[in-house]
C-alpha cells in the first residue's frame, strides 16, 4: 500500500520510541492528524463550494480510516449506506428511528462478538461505536424535524 508507507514508517518510529502497540499508536496518530486536517479545512474551505467541502472531509476521513483498519472500511460504508437508505425511503417515521437503532446496534454487537478475542482489541468496531450513535442521532433529528411546528414542545 504505497500511500500508507510513509505513515506506517512514522508510526513504527513512534511505536519504538514509546514501546507501545502499533495499532494503538495508529489510532492516536490518526486522531492527532485530524487537527491539521481541520486547520486546513478552516483556512481553505471559505473559497470552496459545499460539495467540495464535503468531498474534502469524506476523502480525509476515508484515508485515515483506511490507514487504520484497511479493508474493514466496508463496515462503515455498509452502516452509512443502510441508514441513508432507510432515511431516504422512510424519512420522518417512527419506523426509520426503530430500524436505524436496531440495525446499527445489531451490526455493532455482532461485529464486537465476532471480533472478540478475550481481550480488548482496537478494530473497526471502535470507531463504529461513535458512528453508530451519530447515525441513530441523525435519524432522530430527521424524525423530529419532520413534525409539524405546532407539535414542538420547546
Amino acid at each position: 500500500m504505497i500511500p500508507f508507507d510513509w505513515l506506517d514508517a512514522f508510526a513504527q518510529v513512534v511505536t519504538l520510541k514509546l514501546n507501545s502497540d502499533i495499532v494503538s499508536i495508529r489510532l492516536i496518530l490518526s486522531i492527532l492528524f485530524g487537527y491539521p486536517i481541520a486547520l486546513a479545512y478552516s483556512l481553505l474551505s471559505v473559497r470552496w463550494s459545499i460539495p467540495q467541502r464535503q468531498m474534502y472531509l469524506l476523502l480525509c476521513g476515508m484515508f485515515l480510516f483506511g490507514w487504520n483498519f484497511g479493508l474493514d472500511i466496508i463496515h462503515m460504508i455498509i452502516g452509512i449506506f443502510i441508514t441513508m437508505l432507510v432515511n431516504y425511503f422512510c424519512c420522518g417515521t417512527k419506523l426509520s428511528v426503530v430500524f436505524a437503532f436496531c440495525f446499527n446496534m445489531a451490526y455493532l454487537l455482532s461485529g464486537s462478538y465476532i471480533y472478540n478475542r478475550g481481550t480488548y482489541d482496537i478494530n473497526w468496531t471502535t470507531p463504529y461505536c461513535i458512528l453508530c450513535l451519530r447515525l441513530i442521532g441523525l435519524t432522530w433529528d430527521l424524525y423530529d424535524g419532520s413534525k409539524p411546528a405546532v407539535n414542538f414542545t420547546v
